[in-house]
């Protein structure tokens, strides 16, 4: 059974890899942090999973409820974690086709193995919700799919 560790930083990223655990990244970091962070993880030997979260939401985003749960993430982050955030942690648009496209970007940019999309925030109601994850798996992870498993530059499993 793999075992993941939220593992934000070089050193906590050196532990997984000795412990023989894989990586998740927080869905608020910008691909760069993750990339070095991924990098400093195989070189320690890591070869677990290394799990990318990204907040996506394809249409109209619902602005408030995502500026109120990124509020909720602000209130507990360290000043160092927040300094490598990017803008409000979201991945939005209206095309599902640019939606997957700057998704597997992302993947290749920060080298993860698998990611973890979540639609969640502070007043998203239930059936918007339900129709995001309907929307998103049906029209933007069969895209994801396709570009991931058939592409040389796919991210490695290494």
């Amino acid at each position: 059974i793999p075992v993941l560790s939220t593992a934000m930083s070089p050193a906590a990223v050196r532990r997984a890899a000795a412990a023989g655990a894989g990586i998740l990244f927080d869905g608020g970091s910008n691909p760069e942090r993750v990339r070095r962070l991924t990098d400093a993880y195989t070189a320690a030997g890591g070869t677990g999973p290394r799990a990318l979260i990204r907040r996506v939401w394809l249409g109209t985003p619902p602005r408030a409820a995502f500026e109120a749960q990124f509020d909720v993430y602000r209130s507990y982050s360290s000043a160092e974690a927040l300094s490598h955030w990017r803008g409000d942690g979201w991945i939005c648009g209206d095309d599902p086709a640019t939606l997957a496209a700057e998704l597997v970007d992302t993947m290749r940019t920060t080298a993860a193995s698998c990611l973890n999309l979540r639609i969640h925030a502070i007043g998203v109601e239930a059936a918007a919700a339900r129709d995001q994850i309907t929307a998103l798996g049906t029209e933007v992870v069969p895209r994801l799919r396709q570009a991931l498993t058939h592409s040389t530059e796919a991210p490695s499993r290494s």
